[in-house]
């Protein structure tokens, strides 16, 4: 049995990406809220971030065995999978969104710098842009899901360590001596 420390310390990387996807999308939340004019935008938002936070608990909470024994099966495996699939993407959601706006403040410093017309065509092709870059972490899941997640290959390589013990050899389990 694992000492509490020990225990503590493996939890440390979840707690940080836990954490971090919280700020994250708080940020965002923060930010939207700013734009958001309309009252029934303004709950939309506020639903949305209060249902992946708590997604993103009951992910956490999964990691314990104590919570994850009240699920019979392997669902609390398949549910932690989901939930961190979906605290990446939206982790990768709330990048894309800042590197965005940091690009359009960017543009309109430019614009007030330089001083150029408003070209539509190059606005519909940043928007183009914009959904491909939202788009992307769910299509990189998807493919990694449905099409990479039968494709595993394991690759043996023999390494020869001279003055290895036989204990160490890993192939002690063979009753004939093995010649270095």
């Amino acid at each position: 049995m694992k000492r509490v420390p020990d225990r503590l310390a493996s939890w440390i990387p979840d707690i940080l990406l836990f954490t971090f996807a919280l700020l994250a999308q708080a940020a965002v939340v923060v930010t939207m809220l700013r734009r958001a004019q309309d009252r029934a935008r303004r709950r939309a938002v506020w639903g949305f971030f209060a249902i992946s936070s708590s997604a993103m608990a009951l992910g956490f909470a999964l990691r314990s065995t104590r919570v994850a024994e009240m699920f019979h099966g392997n669902w609390p495996i398949w549910i932690r999978a989901l939930l961190f699939a979906w605290m990446l993407v939206a982790l990768c959601w709330a990048l894309t969104y800042v590197v965005l706006r940091f690009a359009r403040r960017v543009a309109r410093w430019s614009l007030a710098r330089y001083g150029s017309g408003v070209n539509f065509e190059r606005r519909g092709f940043i928007r183009t842009v914009s959904g491909a870059l939202y788009a992307a972490p769910v299509a990189a899941l998807g493919y990694a899901v449905v099409l990479e997640r039968r494709n595993i290959s394991l690759r043996e390589h023999e390494i020869s360590i001279a003055g290895l013990p036989m204990d160490l050899d890993g192939r002690a389990w063979c009753r004939s001596p093995i010649s270095t």
